[in-house]
């Protein structure tokens, strides 16, 4: 047992001993038992918490079922009218509210009208938590996001007027079984662009998972659902002409736990990172078939969110080392260790996605060889001056991240013998008959660019990651700039390379020769990074 679920086991059952006293003597009970631990003491404190807000969550849905009972019937609006909607059939149904087709007899349109149940149509609460919802989707404005049209409160009814969004959740497309890693990726890579764009208004969306994504039939996805999002201070920009109304409090939790980050489970202070956790969640799980993390029970799935790792030998050997580094990435149950943003996780969607393709194309072409192509001139045809080419390389198991030489007459760029080697750094000639390997790293090497003094820089992806040069005629590569997941650019001419350093005490814009000069600070304060560097 590792010493982080032996803590959690000691919580939990801390939390059960306590629980069985009354209340006034839970106190005494806890300065015994955790002694000088506070922080024993406050996870405890949080978990006893927890348990009185589902206490009193399920004493609130035991009334509210009681009430319901009690009523004639329950209220259905089909074949109703909502001012100009006219309300044609329920299609979804959930805690957080009731969706309706229904047609905009103004506009001509179908359109979803999300409702609040009748139940919760008095608690001026769940009224306040609709009207938030409607405040925040309306601040929003990108394409991969559910549309809000408008906002219906007419005597008991309160309702959102959505875009209609056919297709189906996906949680119904990872029902039908695993999604292809490519289309999986295309679909994941349209989720990060949504929560690329709430997060730029600083929304958290804090609920996402395969019920709050529609795959509409022409493959366009949308994030739906933004009732348990939250506005944080820590954005780049904030929400104007409207008072949001917050929701949570420290120590609250809200979510599905299925897909929630340690830190929202713990009812800590949340940012874009607890997004960024559910998107690694949602890929695995669309790859696999299976949650990351999941438990007989409700508290069986939180202590696997906070105590376990996911099944990595669940991925196929074909998914490839880019999209298990991803994975790994927005999982990681320290938030520090994590992405620290879904725009760095696109930038890794998009490099596995190049690899993915690379490796579908040659494998519809069916080559099982290395095929070797005498390099020819450009011809340009007589009739419509359309120009042929001639291929440099055609390696089996694929060819890209092409790099010219300073003098153009030599090309470096990636490369892999087969579908399950790496890419390697290979050099072409245009003079020579064929290609040379520079490099036999054990993971994935992409050229980057090749410098005036003949060094040719790539990265390598994964451990260990970083910033290499070889030299154009071969021989041992040497390492640049070895730091995981550290933003990085070099400059044109390949003479130097700056990177961002987010720790504390350097952070800052560093500049240094990839021979191997010591770095210098270029920039004393902290920033985000996105350096667009050329010299």
């Amino acid at each position: 047992m590792t010493d982080e679920a032996a803590r959690w086991r000691r919580v939990e059952q801390l939390c059960a001993a306590a629980l069985e006293r009354p209340s006034v003597q839970r106190p005494a009970f806890l300065n015994d038992a955790c002694g000088a631990d506070e922080a024993l003491r406050r996870e405890v404190e949080q978990l006893l918490a927890q348990e009185s807000q589902a206490a009193a969550f399920l004493q609130g849905s035991v009334a509210a079922v009681a009430a319901e009972v009690m009523s004639p019937a329950p209220r259905s609006l089909t074949g109703q009218r909502l001012n100009a909607l006219e309300i044609a059939e329920l299609i979804g149904a959930g805690g957080m509210g009731e969706v309706y087709r229904a047609r905009d007899t103004k506009l001509k349109r179908d359109v979803a009208v999300k409702v609040l149940p009748a139940a919760f149509a008095a608690d001026t609460d769940r009224v306040a938590r609709f009207r938030r919802e409607a405040q925040l989707l309306a601040s929003l404005n990108d394409p991969h996001i559910g549309a809000i049209y408008g906002f219906e409160d007419t005597g008991d009814i309160h309702g959102l007027v959505l875009e209609l969004v056919e297709g189906p959740t996906l949680a119904d497309c990872i029902a039908q079984g695993a999604i292809p890693v490519q289309q999986a990726l295309s679909t994941i890579r349209q989720v990060a662009e949504a929560l690329i764009a709430a997060h730029k208004q600083g929304i958290v969306h804090r609920d996402l998972k395969p019920a709050n994504v529609k795959v509409r039939p022409d493959g366009v996805v949308k994030v739906l659902d933004f009732g348990l999002a939250k506005v944080g201070d820590w954005a780049y920009s904030e929400i104007r002409g409207s008072q949001v109304t917050p929701i949570t409090r420290p120590g609250i939790i809200l979510g599905t736990p299925a897909y929630m980050s340690p830190e929202q489970i713990r009812g800590q202070a949340t940012d874009a990172r607890t997004d960024v956790w559910a998107l690694g969640a949602l890929l695995y799980e669309m790859i696999t078939r299976r949650p990351a993390f999941s438990g007989t029970t409700t508290s069986d799935t939180i202590a696997a969110v906070l105590t376990k790792e996911p099944v990595w030998r669940d991925l196929p050997a074909s998914v490839g080392a880019p999209v298990k580094k991803l994975i790994r990435h927005c999982l990681q149950k320290d938030p520090l260790e994590r992405l620290e943003s879904v725009a760095l996780a696109k930038q890794q969607i998009d490099m596995a996605l190049i690899g993915v393709r690379s490796r579908a194309r040659l494998a519809s072409r069916n080559t099982g060889v290395s095929v070797q192509n005498r390099v020819t001139k450009q011809n340009t045809a007589s009739s419509g001056g359309t120009t042929n080419y001639s291929p440099l390389s055609f390696e089996p198991g694929g060819n890209l991240r092409p790099v010219w030489s300073p003098d153009g007459k030599a090309v470096a760029f990636a490369a892999a013998q087969s579908q399950r080697e790496p890419y390697q750094v290979y050099v072409r000639y245009l003079d020579a008959q064929s290609s040379v390997a520079l490099t036999r790293m054990p993971l994935d090497a992409l050229p980057v660019s090749w410098t005036a003094r003949g060094q040719i820089l790539f990265e390598t992806q994964s451990s260990p990651a970083g910033l290499w040069s070889v030299s154009q005629t071969g021989g041992h590569a040497e390492p640049a700039l070895l730091m995981n997941d550290v933003p990085w650019h070099a400059s044109v001419d390949g003479a130097a390379v700056a990177h961002y350093d987010q720790q504390s005490e350097r952070a800052g814009l560093w500049i240094s020769d990839p021979a191997g000069a010591p770095y210098t600070r270029y920039t004393p304060a902290p920033f985000d990074g996105g350096v667009a560097f050329r010299v």
